[in-house]
């Protein structure tokens, strides 16, 4: 179960107040929720608020031993608050299930009556030296609480590295065998408010230089996160899957963006491809071609708009890194169309690890982290309150970070440090992994819509 809160982060974790971009700005305060040391990096961090208390915020992620301890232990972590985001009450997570292996891609979301999930690819800790042809056991699970946190159900696992041999996998002949029968990395989990449908994804991870290809899995629940359905691929023959992806909640369906190999009618890929359905009945179309994967967990990020049916926007970095790509759809995806890009702030060479959100008037927001010449990084954020036009970038990050040198060429963590980003009815909640303290940390801020939707 989750174990009794262990600390607590109150003010003193504020790591500070700074104006931001704009001129008339209220300060934004950063929270420091993981405070691990320095042996340690956080990261893949998620974030969800309660539908029916927006005061009630939860957010969970994942800590790493730094290259240099043995065996890399992994852990992972949930933090509470109660007071929208002002404190927050914190705990390691017990899942009842290969507790001592590796916890690694934890997720959390909220139900419509504010029943708490949680969930997080679990690997069994593998000996030091393993023989050939050794595989870890891994998962990727979830879990209920029907009360919002009180108490938990039981470790359901979803996708697991037994799955293949119980014929659980649809079949798909874009999908080889070998990508059924790894450890589940980069856990998903997402509830669909509209009709209740929970979605668990999990995935082959392919290095993203190799010749093999990551391919990501789905199953769906119709009762809860009881019992769930075959497990789908979102890749398919006319759209192989070439990289990770994003699963989202839609009105009546789910969607999903990945990025393919191949698409029907062009010469080369790699291309984004959208999808929805409710399960095996997914329609693919492409989306834009793109000159690279920014090599990220979860990319490209999606968004659907709540009061809106069919209306979709995905978040692109652009061929150059310089700028955010912006893409919309209002017809379910059969056409898309470019969004005028936000404004570039002067000091940034680069953008990366986009997050994108629609507000529940149908606003769009986004969240990026901007590199500075010199090598540090912050991260920013803007809105459009008509979801065309967007205003002046925000700064959201309160101080500078400068990832170590020693991880830019650790895939393992470089490529987990993802920004993620809930709306709620009057902010935006946001959490990251953060360098300033020269540990990496999960970082919260909550920027208040009315100071992105000017």
């Amino acid at each position: 179960m989750v174990q009794g809160w262990k600390s607590s982060v109150c003010g003193a974790a504020v790591m500070g107040w700074v104006m931001s971009a704009a001129a008339a700005q209220p300060a934004i305060a950063n929270v420091d929720l993981s405070g691990n040391g320095a042996q340690w990096a956080a990261s893949v961090p998620d974030v969800a608020i309660d539908p029916t208390n927006s005061k009630h915020v939860v957010a969970i992620w994942r800590e790493i031993a730094v290259p240099d301890q043995k065996n890399r232990p992994f852990f992972c972590h949930l933090a509470e608050s109660r007071d929208g985001g002002a404190t927050f009450a914190s705990s390691q997570i017990s899942w009842g299930l290969l507790d001592n292996g590796i916890c690694n891609a934890p997720y959390v979301d909220f139900g419509a009556k504010g029943e708490l999930y949680i969930g997080a690819t679990l690997v069994e800790m593998g000996p030091v030296n393993p023989p050939e042809g050794w595989h870890a056991f891994g998962a990727a699970v979830i879990r209920k609480s029907p009360d919002g946190g009180k108490t938990w159900q039981s470790t359901v696992s979803v996708i697991d590295s037994g799955s293949f041999a119980k014929g659980a996998f649809a079949p798909n002949p874009a999908v080889p065998d070998v990508a059924k029968q790894t450890p589940w990395d980069g856990a998903r989990g997402i509830v669909n408010r509209s009709n209740g449908d929970v979605y668990v994804a999990g995935g082959y991870p392919a290095p993203p230089g190799g010749a093999a290809h990551s391919q990501r899995f789905y199953a769906v629940s119709h009762d809860g996160a009881a019992h769930f359905s075959p497990i789908y691929a979102m890749g398919s023959t006319e759209y192989p899957q070439r990289w990770d992806s994003r699963i989202i909640a839609a009105p009546g369906a789910m969607a999903l963006a990945y990025v393919a190999g191949a698409a029907p009618g062009e010469k080369e890929c790699l291309c984004v491809v959208f999808a929805t359905g409710n399960g095996a009945d997914l329609k693919r179309t492409l989306v834009t071609k793109v000159g690279h994967m920014d090599t990220l967990v979860h990319y490209p990020p999606l968004a659907a708009n709540a009061a809106r049916k069919g209306a979709f926007a995905i978040a692109l970095v652009s061929d150059d890194r310089t700028t955010l790509r912006l893409l919309q759809s209002s017809d379910n995806g059969a056409h898309w169309s470019e969004t005028a890009p936000v404004a570039a702030m002067p000091d940034v060479a680069r953008v990366s690890r986009p997050a994108i959100a629609y507000t529940s008037s149908g606003a769009l927001v986004v969240l990026w982290r901007g590199q500075h010449a010199d090598g540090s990084y912050d991260v920013y954020a803007a809105g459009a309150a008509d979801g065309l036009h967007f205003g002046a970038p925000v700064r959201v990050s309160t101080e500078p970070s400068r990832s170590p040198e020693a991880l830019k060429s650790d895939y393992a963590v470089r490529g987990d440090f993802i920004n993620v980003m809930k709306s709620g009815p009057d902010a935006v909640h946001a959490v990251w992994t953060d360098w300033r303290t020269g540990t990496g940390r999960i970082t919260y801020a909550r920027v208040p819509l009315e100071t992105l939707l000017k």
